[in-house]
């Protein structure tokens, strides 16, 4: 599936998906999305205090299936995103939104869907 990239970069880290017990729960269809783009939502923690984060990477290759691709914005591959912040959709704004880390080249993205 090829998804453009500042598209991709919405889809990937603008959802409601969460890791509970080493399983993704959320809605089916942000779920099914982010499948179709071949990336995954784990956990990782951070810093002494040991908090943990979300983080949204590409799947790897397997024999079946080719792995996720890193998405393009200003010509620097994203290949590690971390939801820092999470504005959960509103019915009144009929949006939501999230600031992101792009763990690799230390920058932080606003992304709103809705």
């Amino acid at each position: 599936t090829q998804v453009l990239n500042e598209s991709g970069l919405v889809l990937a880290a603008c959802h409601s998906l969460v890791v509970v017990d080493d399983e993704t729960l959320g809605d089916p269809l942000e779920s099914a999305s982010l499948s179709a783009m071949r990336w995954n939502v784990t956990t990782t923690t951070h810093g002494p205090s040991r908090q943990t984060r979300e983080r949204i990477v590409p799947m790897p290759s397997t024999e079946k299936r080719t792995g996720g691709q890193a998405l393009m914005i200003d010509s620097l591959p994203v290949t590690k995103l971390e939801i820092l912040t999470r504005h959960h959709f509103s019915s009144k704004l009929q949006r939501m939104s999230c600031v992101v880390n792009d763990v690799d080249n230390r920058r932080v993205f606003a992304v709103v869907k809705g």
